[in-house]
């Protein structure tokens, strides 16, 4: 399909399946428009054999090397691999016109990407060679695995061009050395507008270099380095970078997933305030930082400061401590019950009152200071020593502190007894109970937390409990060893809704469909696994949790007492081989014996013989 548009050929085959042939065809149709300003050619070989693609991407860029006007090239979404990128060398290397490449998602690899670094890095030279500026401004490469190994040459190409004001290499495996190196490429681009990074791994190290480059690009608007692992100390340089003010056109910055502790966020506070006037969207989420943490608020007060108090996006997955988590459920199990628990607390000091005088700590330390100084004064004004009496009084006072205190303990203990339920009482949390519903998650997206299943299907109705099986720990483990994300990932879990309708009617509109919500989510594009668990409680799984742990720990019972046999075997047939070794040992000397003594008489025989003979001869 073609587009005219004063007199500029917009080329769109995307969402087409084109073999060799039909290739081909379309490069003949191509090579007779010498207007042509952009080509998308994006998701074009679904369906065809590996062979055939690299003939089929050969002809096309071969019919569009000498187009002048050709501003964009566009083959994201075709998974042709390095077998791809080889035949677009030629174009790339000889067309110098070009603005915009886009290669996202085609699995390229190291070698392709070393094959299309290399290509653009010719044609720089070319250019550098006939005194021309280089036309790119654009390159976009995310999801191609290109990992360390084709940072070079793509740096070395960056570099060369130097006019690039938008990169984004999302999602390509690249861990620190790569972004080391990718950094210095970057830093020559001093017009950088848009930079996208995302789900690298930068860790302190790469933060660091990273920092470096950040300074030379004062025109920057667009950064997102979320989930690439910055660290704690990597992100208090990253942020000690941006508060130098060299950036202060910036207008989003995605910093989800990096280990940012409240020290980095207090500094980012500041450097909105003073130097990111512009900041209309930032992303904090995932952090190790409490969402009520004063330095989450600081920067919440910078962005209204300057207009933009909607910028922030959620808080709802930061990486708190357990004590912190704990607290903070502690304080949503008690919000809902405050006018029970004052009007308790009323009561109580009713009782106490009527019963006894209250007398606070602070009170108490009154009477014992007057009662010190009493003394004191006695002491100057009769020049003795103490008598017994004070310590006596403060010996009292403080044994009437301790009464108290038990009084009240005992008031306490008699408000929490505990009252068994009434028939009606009884029979309605049965009601409740069977009017629960349960349904099953056979996924939980990556790093979910039960307190954001919570809250994503809060919405739709009540929730009673959830509960989520954790990965293997050997799991996580290695992730963490291998530098990836530390958080705790989940496997599958369970949700209890109070109205089973409610359960089956998500279960049947939620299932297979996308989380969605703000598209700026990490979540967004996850799918909902669900199905409805129809006659199943609660109580079913914690059953089946007990179950399984009894079976457990009977198979290891098992497993000990099979081993255990087979060790006792073992070692009886050890035993049983070295006897039956020790017999056959002694069987061989006696034997060697035998024959020993067999020789030695044959041999006196002999000699005995031989002497008779003689002795006749004589």
């Amino acid at each position: 399909m073609s587009v005219n548009a004063s007199s500029k050929v917009f080329i769109i085959l995307s969402g087409n399946t084109f073999g060799v042939e039909a290739a081909q065809a379309i490069a003949g149709a191509l090579k007779k428009k010498n207007t042509i300003k952009i080509v998308n050619a994006s998701d074009i070989f679904t369906s065809r054999l590996r062979e055939e693609i690299p003939s089929a991407v050969k002809a096309i860029c071969d019919a569009l090397e000498d187009k002048e006007q050709l501003e964009e090239l566009n083959f994201s979404d075709n998974a042709f691999g390095p077998a791809g990128a080889e035949p677009m060398v030629d174009f790339l290397t000889k067309n110098r016109r070009l603005r915009v490449l886009k290669l996202n998602n085609n699995g390229l690899g190291v070698r392709g990407g070393i094959l299309i670094g290399k290509a653009l890095l010719a044609a720089a030279d070319k250019n550098v060679s006939e005194g021309r500026t280089s036309s790119l401004r654009t390159i976009i490469a995310g999801r191609n695995r290109l990992e360390d190994g084709s940072s070079q040459a793509l740096a070395n190409a960056i570099a060369a061009h130097g006019t690039l004001t938008e990169v984004r290499i999302p999602q390509n495996g690249i861990r620190p050395d790569g972004i080391i190196t990718l950094s210095k490429g970057l830093a020559v681009c001093k017009d950088l507008e848009i930079l996208d990074l995302q789900d690298n791994t930068f860790t302190e190290k790469g933060s660091v270099n990273f920092a470096k480059a950040l300074v030379e690009w004062p025109n920057l608007k667009v950064l997102n380095v979320g989930d690439c692992l910055l660290s704690t100390k990597g992100g208090i340089t990253f942020a000690e970078a941006l508060s130098l003010g060299h950036n202060k056109k910036l207008e989003k910055l995605n910093l989800q997933y990096n280990e940012l502790d409240r020290e980095a966020v207090e500094i980012l506070a500041t450097t909105i305030s003073n130097h990111l006037k512009n900041l209309n969207s930032l992303e904090l989420n995932g952090n190790k930082v409490n969402p009520k943490d004063i330095s989450i608020r600081n920067v919440i007060s910078a962005l209204e400061e300057n207009g933009n108090a909607d910028a922030l996006g959620e808080l709802d997955d930061m990486e708190i401590s357990d004590e912190e988590e704990e607290e903070e459920l502690d304080e949503e199990e008690t919000e809902p019950s405050v006018k029970g628990l004052e009007d308790r607390k009323v009561l109580i000091e009713s009782k106490v009152e009527s019963r006894i005088e209250i007398q606070t700590p602070e009170k108490h330390l009154i009477e014992v200071k007057s009662v010190q100084e009493s003394e004191t004064r006695e002491i100057h004004k009769d020049q003795e020593t103490p008598s017994a009496n004070s310590e006596r009084q403060v010996k009292e006072l403080t044994e009437r502190i301790s009464k108290d205190k038990v009084t009240e303990s005992s008031i306490n203990a008699e408000q929490k007894v505990v009252k068994p339920l009434t028939p009606a009482k009884l029979e309605e949390f049965k009601k409740a109970q069977d009017n629960t519903g349960i349904i099953y998650l056979s996924c939980v997206p990556p790093f979910m937390k039960p307190s954001k299943i919570k809250h994503l299907l809060g919405q739709y109705g009540n929730i009673g409990r959830v509960y989520l099986a954790p990965e293997d720990p050997k799991a996580r483990s290695r992730r963490k060893k291998y530098g990836g994300n530390k958080k705790k990932k989940y496997t599958e879990g369970w949700v209890e809704f109070l109205d089973k309708k409610v359960a089956k009617l998500i279960a049947k509109t939620l299932n297979a469909q996308p989380i969605g919500g703000n598209k700026r989510n990490y979540y967004h594009d996850d799918l909902w696994n669900i199905k409805y668990l129809a006659k199943f409680k609660w109580n079913n799984l914690t059953e089946q949790i007990a179950y399984e742990k009894a079976a457990r720990t009977q198979r290891l019972q098992a497993e000990i007492s099979q081993a255990r046999r087979e060790n006792k075997e073992y070692v009886k047939k050890v035993e049983k081989a070295k006897m039956i070794q020790s017999m056959e040992e002694k069987k061989e000397k006696k034997r060697k014996a035998a024959e020993v003594e067999m020789a030695n008489l044959e041999t006196f025989t002999e000699a005995d013989v031989g002497g008779h003979r003689k002795e006749e001869k004589g």
